[in-house]
């Protein structure tokens, strides 16, 4: 998950939506009172009078027909903002698969509470993301489980290419639908001190998800993990938080306390599913990309070093010279694909900014690589 900032103004389709109609009257005279009460001009007002009214005798209220959310400037201006990609987990949008328009806040119901949703929030500039459907909706998934101990050895958490699965796993159901776990109080209709809430899901416009969320880098054993951010001491799998569907947020929090790790990290992870298997093995794939990369640079780095040797043979200087020369065009072609890699607008580049990162350090160390 990237940080993103939200483009301003709001689509202009949700204006419309939320901001009250006035007509123009010649001569700059105050409009006349109404006789009888006025028809709802936009889909805000309209939303107000068909939720605040008391329930109907079914003890059900009706779905209300929003559609502001659903414009074509909503939709290409969310695109825009997150690069055409899941604003959960940076995958690119499948040109065969669906995108939803995603509340952050539930517009309908909220799941584990009674009565309606954030239905105020449903034409809200800042309540709007995009989602895959992996991220948004219910589905059961392969979800990794921590490496477990027999005796004095650990069974070390991987991916069996060869079956397509995780060596250690439990099948969960992930997505958020309609989720939105808090730990304070919920909103009341029409108010918005989101603060007070206490939300336990990471929004990738207010939040700083790099405070909460920490990817697995092993250049020994490339695997595309993201980990709730240990709160004292350094990152690892052990760190890995899914607890059974029978279980709750609770649950979760839990157990993020009891290693010392980010709980809003753990939530979101689980809730997003951020860990399903189809999403670390691309994770991985750019992983192992990145690790051919690495071992491009350290050969090159240690060649041109050997080239530097002191000669006096003429011919070989200029020899050695030529390959120096080709060598570091390779080696700026090969950092000009690791940055291309990182950029914002290119999938898992959060990932790939933890792996860079990750290599500078280890560089630092190689005598080949320089300091």
């Amino acid at each position: 998950m990237r940080k993103v900032t939200r483009s301003l103004p709001a689509p202009r389709s949700l204006d419309k939506a939320s901001v009250p109609r006035t007509k123009k009257v010649k001569g700059g005279a105050a409009p006349a009172a109404p006789a009888v009460p006025p028809t709802p001009t936009n889909e805000l007002d309209r939303a107000k009078k068909h939720f605040l009214a008391a329930l109907p005798t079914s003890g059900k209220r009706p779905a209300f027909p929003f559609k502001a959310y659903k414009a074509d400037d909503v939709r290409t201006q969310l695109f825009k903002d997150f690069h055409d990609k899941c604003a959960y987990c940076e995958s690119r949008y499948a040109p065969t698969s669906p995108v939803d328009i995603e509340h952050f806040r539930p517009k309908g119901r909220v799941k584990n509470t009674k009565g309606d949703g954030y239905w105020w929030l449903a034409m809200a500039w800042d309540n709007l993301l995009p989602a895959c459907i992996e991220c948004n909706r219910h589905r059961r998934h392969p979800t990794p489980t921590p490496p477990t101990r027999a005796g004095k050895t650990a069974k070390r958490l991987g991916l069996d290419e060869r079956k397509g699965v995780f060596t250690s796993s439990n099948v969960l159901t992930t997505g958020k639908q309609d989720a939105f776990p808090i730990t304070g109080r919920r909103l009341a209709a029409l108010t918005y001190n989101y603060q007070a809430e206490g939300a336990l899901l990471l929004d990738p416009c207010r939040d700083e998800p790099d405070q909460h969320l920490h990817f697995h880098i092993d250049p020994t054993a490339p695997l595309g993990l993201v980990l709730p951010k240990a709160t004292r001491t350094r990152t690892t799998l052990a760190h890995l938080t899914p607890v059974p569907d029978s279980k709750t947020v609770p649950a979760i929090r839990k157990h993020a306390a009891s290693i010392q790790a980010s709980e809003r990290g753990a939530v979101s992870i689980q809730t997003y599913g951020l860990n399903r298997l189809q999403l670390v093995r691309e994770r991985t794939r750019v992983l192992r990309r990145l690790e051919f990369y690495e071992q491009l640079l350290i050969e090159t780095a240690g060649i041109i070093q050997d080239l530097h040797a002191p000669t006096a043979n003429r011919d070989a200087r200029k020899r050695s010279e030529r390959a120096i020369t080709g060598l570091q065009k390779m080696q700026a072609m090969v950092a000009s694909q690791i940055r291309e890699l990182a950029h914002e607008s290119a999938p898992y580049s959060v990932m790939v900014k933890a792996w860079a990162e990750d290599f500078r350090r280890r560089a630092a160390l190689m005598p080949a690589m320089g300091p």
